[in-house]
């Protein structure tokens, strides 16, 4: 049984409703993409930053893990082979945020430079050696 917890009271029956519509290929993308989250939050020892910013650093910090985090994921739910961009309707904030953290270009990018084995060794690292791995490929190219 599912138990909502304080800050997704009311939501569930919508999310519940929203994976009936799904098809069959989204919903395995859907699943394979939320386990994702379930590895690597368990990996990282269940670590989840805290979203109460007071300092830059710790924005640049939560910026980096979600980059981290979702980028892997949307990489994962798409075996690897993820479309050019993903499109949405989103408010602005949700376009810079997807642009950023889900957009799995990063996670491709070192996957075909230094294979599936270093960026799979990524997803116990820091989340820092995520995005300077992805920024010295660039570099190269």
């Amino acid at each position: 049984m599912l138990t909502p917890t304080h800050k997704h009271k009311g939501k569930l029956p919508q999310v519940i409703k929203n994976l009936e519509l799904m098809d069959a290929e989204k919903l395995i993308h859907r699943a394979t993409h939320e386990m994702h989250h379930v590895g690597f939050v368990a990996l990282e020892g269940g670590y989840m930053p805290s979203l109460q910013v007071t300092t830059r650093k710790e924005m640049a910090h939560i910026i980096t893990y979600l980059s981290h985090l979702e980028g892997m994921a949307t990489f994962a739910q798409f075996n690897g082979n993820p479309p050019p961009l993903l499109s949405g309707d989103e408010e602005e904030y949700f376009q810079i945020y997807k642009y950023f953290a889900n957009n799995p270009h990063m996670a491709k990018v070192i996957d075909r430079q230094l294979g599936r084995k270093s960026l799979t060794s990524l997803i116990t690292a820091p989340s820092e050696n995520f995005i300077s791995t992805y920024a010295a490929l660039k570099e190269l190219v």
